[in-house]
C-alpha cells in the first residue's frame, strides 16, 4: 500500500477537504503561471487582471488549509481525551486520535506552505510583469 493510500486512510473524512484544497492551489498556481507568461503589452485590461483572480484563490487555499488540519488536529485530541477511562483498550484509541490529530496537521501544513510560497513568488512575478508593460509604453 502506497503511502498517499495509508495517509488518506488515517485521515478519515478530513482526506477531502485537505487534498482538494491542495489540488485547487496547485491548479490555480499553474493556471497562473500560465497566465503570467502569455501577457503581453497589447492585451486588455480583463487580460490584466485574470491571473490576479488565480492569485486570490492560491491566497485562500494557502490560509485554508492549516486551518482545516488545525480543525483534524483539534477533532482528534477530542477523541483521544474522549476515549480515556479505566479500559486498557484505551491506549490504542488515544494513539489512533493522536495519530490522526497530527497527521491532519502534518497534511494541511504540508498543504499550506507550498501554496503560499506559490503565491509569494507569482505575485512579485505579476508585479513585476506589469510594471514592465507598462514602462514599454
Amino acid at each position: 500500500m502506497t503511502t498517499f493510500v495509508r495517509v488518506w486512510a488515517q485521515l478519515g473524512w478530513f482526506a477531502w477537504p485537505l487534498f482538494a484544497t491542495a489540488w485547487i492551489a496547485f491548479a490555480m498556481a499553474a493556471r497562473t503561471a500560465f497566465l503570467l507568461a502569455a501577457l503581453s503589452e497589447h492585451d486588455g485590461a480583463h487580460a490584466r487582471s485574470a491571473p490576479r483572480r488565480g492569485l486570490r484563490l492560491l491566497a485562500t487555499c494557502a490560509a485554508a488549509a492549516p486551518l482545516i488540519g488545525l480543525l483534524g488536529t483539534v477533532w482528534g485530541l477530542v477523541s483521544v481525551f474522549g476515549s480515556i477511562d479505566a479500559d486498557s483498550a484505551a491506549a490504542d484509541a488515544m494513539s489512533h486520535g493522536l495519530r490522526v490529530a497530527l497527521l491532519t496537521t502534518e497534511v494541511g501544513l504540508a498543504c499550506a506552505i507550498p501554496a503560499l510560497g506559490a503565491h509569494a513568488w507569482l505575485s512579485r512575478a505579476l508585479t513585476r510583469r506589469l510594471a514592465a508593460i507598462e514602462a514599454a509604453r
